[in-house]
């Protein structure tokens, strides 16, 4: 296949005499493509676009003509920032929505130009197939909010070799360009100036073969993990070896490395239970299956937003922006263990019923 420079397949939804709305939905002859479009946003998704593409999707499955589906985020900075903080997702709706995207009978082609944060990571991370540039810009910050990753993350996340993952996820570390692909965040990586083409051409394609091979024909080649260009490998391995959360900060306090000193200090800003909940959730995310995932980080995560945190974190990063947060307790030492067991109570999970 060749690289189209316009599209003549292409038949959107009529939006003539007004604004296209915050997400809408493109036809073509073998696929159809979802597009997210809050820009001012960052394309982070609310309520009623989760309920939107959930519906989508429900449709399309039973649709012999659609071979395939893409994703992507409108505007040339984010993908997707992931769910609105400010006006929340149903969190059962949310978590279905990435579930059905997940477990899709057909193809997704997720195309990611700049950020991809939280939910956001999420819905590329769940998408079959992941189209990334240089520009891409992976994260979960959630800790940083008072909150745990979700989404499906922490599935991918425990996946990654050695104590990767745990950093990330404990950390919010931020993953550009090719260390996301070199970390398996994206399946083919292409040059930001072509994505627009790129985006034409798989959208034309008749079958899923003829994607395959076309992105296979102009994707960068993908490095081995021997070194990753902002991460120090071996020393996220020496510290987030512990066998605690106030282990990892024992080992970090002790150490004189720049590393170990920003880490720390980066962590002590964070919510001290926050902390200790991602780290359970990450130690038994790497036993479960995907779906197992999903019931982990619902079925906890009622009861993490009952403790106010989140919206501790939320004031203060977001809407405040003092970026002084007041978090309760206010170390780890203070951390109660019958708190964060009672958030883990085998009845709360297995409710979302997939």
């Amino acid at each position: 296949m060749r690289i189209l420079k316009a599209s003549p397949l292409i038949s959107f939804r009529s939006f003539s005499r007004g604004k296209l709305p915050e997400v809408f939905f493109e036809e073509n002859s073998a696929s159809r493509a979802i597009h997210l479009n809050r820009l001012s946003s960052l394309n982070a998704y609310n309520q009623g676009m989760v309920l939107e593409i959930t519906s989508k999707l429900n449709k399309w499955k039973n649709d012999d003509e659609i071979k395939f589906i893409t994703i992507e985020g409108e505007g040339n900075k984010a993908f997707c920032a992931g769910g609105d903080i400010i006006h929340l997702c149903n969190i059962l709706h949310e978590t279905t929505m990435h579930y059905k995207v997940a477990t899709f009978s057909k193809p997704i082609f997720s195309f990611v130009d700049g950020i991809a944060m939280g939910g956001g990571m999420g819905l590329c991370l769940n998408s079959s197939n992941r189209i990334i540039t240089e520009r891409c810009m992976f994260a979960m910050p959630e800790t940083r909010i008072g909150y745990f990753p979700d989404a499906g993350a922490l599935y991918y996340l425990s996946k990654l070799p050695g104590y990767l993952g745990l950093y990330l996820a404990l950390t919010g570390h931020k993953v550009r360009g090719e260390d996301a692909l070199i970390l398996g965040f994206g399946d083919h990586m292409v040059d930001s100036q072509d994505l627009d083409a790129i985006k034409r051409t798989v959208k034309s394609a008749k079958s899923v073969d003829d994607v395959h091979s076309f992105l296979d024909s102009c994707s960068k080649p993908k490095k081995e993990l021997e070194k990753l260009n902002s991460i120090d490998v071996e020393e996220v391995n020496e510290y987030f070896s512990a066998e605690t959360m106030i282990g990892i900060m024992d080992k970090l306090s002790s150490s004189k490395t720049s590393f170990a000193k920003s880490t720390f200090s980066l962590l002590s800003s964070m919510s001290p239970i926050a902390l200790v909940i991602t780290y359970k959730a990450f130690k038994q995310a790497e036993t479960l299956s995907f779906k197992g995932v999903l019931e982990l980080e619902y079925g906890i995560s009622e009861a993490v937003f009952g403790l106010g945190e989140f919206k501790e974190g939320v004031r203060a990063l977001l809407i405040d922006k003092d970026n002084k947060p007041c978090w309760n307790p206010s170390s780890l030492e203070t951390v109660s263990n019958e708190v964060v067991d009672a958030i883990f109570a085998p009845e709360n999970m297995n409710k979302l019923g997939l």
